[in-house]
C-alpha cells in the first residue's frame, strides 16, 4: 500500500513539473510565477474570508442544538481546497479553485456523503472506540 501511495505522489510531483515546463515556455517564466503568487493570495484571501462565514454557520448550528456536518464538510474542503492553492503548482491550484466554488463543495460533498455511506453499508469502513467502558 505504501508502494502505491509513494509512485502516485511521484507520478504527481513529476506531473506538476511537467505542467509548469509546459506552461512556462508558453507563457514565460515571469508570468508564471506571477500566476503562482497570485494564486497563492487568492487562496489565503478566499479561505479567510468563507472560513469565517462557515464558522458562523458551525455556530448557528450548535446554538440551535444541531450537528453541524455540513459545514464542517464544507470547511474541510474549503481549507483543503486553499492549502492546494498555497502549493507550488498548477495541477493543484485548479484543484484548489475548484474546491474554492461552492456549487463544486456541495456537489463533492453529496458524492462523499454517497460514497462514505456505501463503504459503511458494505462493511468497508469499521469505527473504533478507544473509550472506557
Amino acid at each position: 500500500m505504501l508502494k502505491k501511495i509513494l509512485l502516485v505522489l511521484m507520478l504527481y510531483a513529476l506531473a506538476e513539473v511537467c505542467v509548469l515546463i509546459y506552461v512556462g515556455q508558453l507563457i514565460g517564466g515571469f508570468n508564471l510565477i506571477m500566476i503562482l503568487i497570485l494564486s497563492i493570495m487568492l487562496g489565503v484571501w478566499t479561505v479567510r474570508r468563507q472560513g469565517f462565514i462557515i464558522l458562523q454557520k458551525i455556530s448557528d448550528d450548535i446554538n440551535q442544538r444541531r450537528m453541524p456536518n455540513e459545514p464542517l464538510l464544507d470547511g474541510a474542503c474549503l481549507l483543503f481546497g486553499g492549502i492546494l492553492l498555497c502549493a507550488p503548482g498548477l495541477i493543484s491550484d485548479v484543484t484548489g479553485l475548484l474546491l474554492l466554488i461552492p456549487a463544486f463543495r456541495i456537489l463533492l460533498i453529496k458524492r462523499l456523503k454517497r460514497w462514505i455511506r456505501e463503504r459503511i453499508n458494505q462493511g468497508g469502513i469499521t469505527f473504533i472506540s478507544f473509550r472506557k467502558r
